[in-house]
């Protein structure tokens, strides 16, 4: 809408500056007209007889004929215009007028850029802050029930272990792992390697933990008897790594904005194993979704969404797009696609290898959509760096 104002400023200001150049073309034809008058009257009183005074009288007679047919097409061009600007800016204004304005179910403010959603076992929902803060929520009520605040920077990433526990990752390098019991909560482990930021930490087997970070490397943490992990090794890359996901017992699916590629990573022979390049990936720790069941990759960029097979560790499919994808949810339940495209969310149909769109929700955040989530009776939770968390009936 915004947009569209500016659009219709700046049309109107293009109007009148027309308008001005003919006014001021009209002022000119005027004088020089009165001025040749001016001297056709002189002329006039000095050779009244002279067949010479005659024939430009005459002339003059037409150029008054001319000039006040021109005047008459300025002032016709000017109404023609008045009414062309009057008319766009009816049409747009009914646009405006009639365009859909979505209004959520329930919003959720919170007091900086929110990077991440889950659902945890219990049922709660968890987000994660730039204010240093997970913050955990009734579904039923949308109060919050917990505030963790033992992070001391940005959360970028968090997600729940198989064992419950809470696990985050922060712009300061450090992992944290918390007990969470109903409204308490209890940091049980917190693990640093150096101050590079963590983009995101998942579990890779039953006791052990994989990072990525800015310092172009991937960690290893393993669990000890003591309960506590400790860092067993680290991958470096000549990128850096933004995303990951666990493809399967030694390999990892890698994603790196900087070198605009996907990775297949092996852990045990510590090297690629395939390498798709040119890929228009992004930072964004939520923009890849993997389909197991299907061996499917789902990948968010640049205006496209990427469909690779994880067998072969090929692209089989481009899906253009109007905005840059920056969240990707997959529902099971449904077999569709959640996509946070810029600030509008869509939905589509996994057919085979494509997708097919089935709905649309336009402009329902003031910036861009980070996370999606699925909630219980066909709600949908979307969290903006516009420091909110809204709820919509999809």
């Amino acid at each position: 809408m915004k947009q569209e104002i500016n659009d219709l400023i700046d049309d109107n200001n293009k109007i009148k500056e027309k308008i001005n150049l003919l006014e001021n073309l009209k002022k000119y034809i005027k004088k020089y007209y009165n001025l040749q008058q001016n001297n056709n009257i002189n002329f006039d009183n000095k050779n009244k007889n002279s067949k010479k005074e005659l024939k430009e009288i005459n002339n003059n007679k037409n150029n008054i004929k001319s000039n006040e047919k021109l005047n008459l097409a300025i002032n016709s061009f000017k109404n023609i215009v008045i009414t062309s600007k009057k008319e766009r800016e009816s049409d747009k204004m009914r646009k405006i007028a009639h365009e859909k304005i979505e209004v959520p179910t329930f919003t959720i403010n919170i007091n900086d850029y929110i990077n991440c959603l889950i659902i945890l076992n219990d049922g709660r929902l968890a987000a994660c802050s730039d204010d240093c803060l997970i913050h955990i929520y009734n579904i039923q009520t949308f109060i919050e029930d917990l505030t963790i605040k033992e992070n001391t920077g940005s959360v970028n990433y968090i997600f729940e272990m198989n064992n419950k526990n809470l696990v985050s990752s922060s712009s300061n390098g450090i992992i944290n792992i918390y007990e969470i019991n109903n409204n308490n909560y209890k940091l049980i482990d917190q693990l640093k390697a150096n101050n590079s930021i963590i983009y995101k930490v998942i579990q890779y087997h039953e006791n052990s933990l994989i990072s990525c970070h800015s310092d172009k490397q991937i960690y290893l943490w393993i669990k000890y008897s003591n309960n506590q992990f400790k860092l067993q090794t680290s991958y470096y890359l000549k990128n850096c790594i933004e995303n990951i996901e666990k493809l399967n017992y030694s390999e990892l699916i890698c994603t790196s904005k900087e070198g605009q590629i996907l990775l297949f990573y092996n852990i045990n022979l510590r090297k690629p194993s395939d390498t798709i390049n040119k890929i228009k990936c992004l930072s964004c720790q939520s923009s890849m979704c993997l389909i197991e069941e299907q061996n499917l990759l789902f990948l968010g960029g640049t205006y496209i969404i990427y469909i690779i097979n994880c067998i072969s560790k090929k692209i089989i499919n481009c899906i253009n797009t109007n905005n840059i994808i920056y969240s990707i949810y997959y529902n099971v339940s449904e077999y569709c696609l959640y996509t946070g495209e810029y600030v509008n969310l869509c939905k589509y149909l996994i057919n085979d290898n494509n997708l097919n769109i089935l709905s649309k929700k336009s402009n329902i955040h003031n910036d861009i959509i980070t996370s999606i989530i699925k909630l219980k009776n066909d709600l949908i939770a979307t969290s903006s760096r516009d420091k909110t968390i809204k709820i919509w009936k999809f």
